[in-house]
């Protein structure tokens, strides 16, 4: 008797499970498999993507090692600097662009000896060596990709932007917030900090999609007289210690520039590390000395210490 009812509760069970599996409606398992698929196309197109970037990315880098004949010590050390690119696959570019070799070493911090001797070496076969200070002007060229850089036109507020990519003929820059949107043959003035100081470039916009904006590379300029707004964060030295601060950049001579000093907190003779707002992991230092300050407008004049591509400062 209990064995016919325990395959009686069975039976019940079994045919509740099996509604609940038939009655779902076959539409119903239709989309679940369009979007199980659009998911799956999805998903593999973008990892095809990625592998035919990797392997761009790594036949140029190859070309360039057969190019240059780096030995296998050359192309540790080139590795080495990569660590320090956001995007390792790009080491390529260290090959092949000045201003991205100089970024991944001064992030790699103090060489030792024999990376020093490395360094040397892969300068000289890289075309790096020549001194930039003998005659050459700092271009849009020398400004290495993700640099931070600051935007500025007659008619707005200095925009955050970054270095996106260079090509031979121009580069590309990322501008995120436009209130009112960049547009093609704009004039714009570009503020980079580069080996210590602010140099400044006019460009003229060849090409608008979305963030990005293009247009042909551009020496750095001596500016007579502009006013501005750059945000800026910059540390004090005090002793063996530093002392934080933020303020702006408001007006930029070709003998040297203004910032705000609203708090009267500088004082002439101090030596200041000056950062972009937008230079977060604060790898392009500035380094500038208090001239004078006017504490009743609350202002401090500065000047570059770094004499290296003059861009604003040529005669200080």
């Amino acid at each position: 008797m209990n064995g016919s009812y325990d395959n009686t509760v069975l039976d019940a069970i079994a045919k509740q499970l099996n509604s609940g599996i038939f009655d779902v409606k076959p539409v119903t398992i239709i989309i679940f498999s369009i979007v199980i698929l659009i998911i799956a196309i999805t998903l593999t197109a973008g990892i095809r993507g990625r592998i035919r970037t990797l392997k761009a990315a790594e036949a140029s880098y190859q070309s360039l090692l057969r190019k240059f004949n780096l030995t296998i010590r050359e192309i540790d050390f080139i590795d080495e600097l990569a660590s320090t690119m956001r995007k390792k696959e790009e080491k390529y570019h260290l090959l092949k662009n000045r201003s991205s070799y100089r970024a991944a070493l001064r992030k790699l911090g103090e060489l030792d000896e024999d990376q020093t001797a490395l360094d040397s070496q892969l300068k000289i076969k890289l075309g790096y060596a020549e001194d930039d200070s003998a005659g050459r002007s700092l271009s849009t060229r020398d400004l290495p990709q993700y640099m931070p850089v600051f935007i500025a036109t007659e008619n707005r507020k200095s925009l955050e932007a970054e270095i996106y990519s260079q090509a031979i003929s121009n580069v590309t820059i990322k501008c995120p917030e436009q209130k009112e949107p960049i547009v093609t043959d704009e004039n714009l003035r570009i503020f980079a900090p580069y080996e210590g100081r602010l140099s400044v470039f006019t460009l003229t916009v060849d090409k608008v999609k979305s963030e990005l904006f293009s247009a042909s590379h551009s020496d750095a300029e001596t500016v007579s007289k502009m006013n501005t707004e750059i945000e800026i964060s910059g540390e004090k030295a005090v002793g063996e210690i530093s002392e934080s601060f933020k303020s702006l950049i408001v007006h930029i001579t070709d003998k040297a520039f203004f910032i705000t000093d609203q708090y009267n907190k500088l004082e002439p003779g101090d030596s200041l590390t000056l950062y972009l707002k937008n230079d977060h992991k604060r790898n392009f230092a500035m380094k500038a000395e208090v001239e004078k300050t006017s504490p009743e407008k609350g202002l401090a004049l500065l000047r570059f210490t770094s004499r290296k591509h003059s861009g604003i400062d040529q005669d200080a």
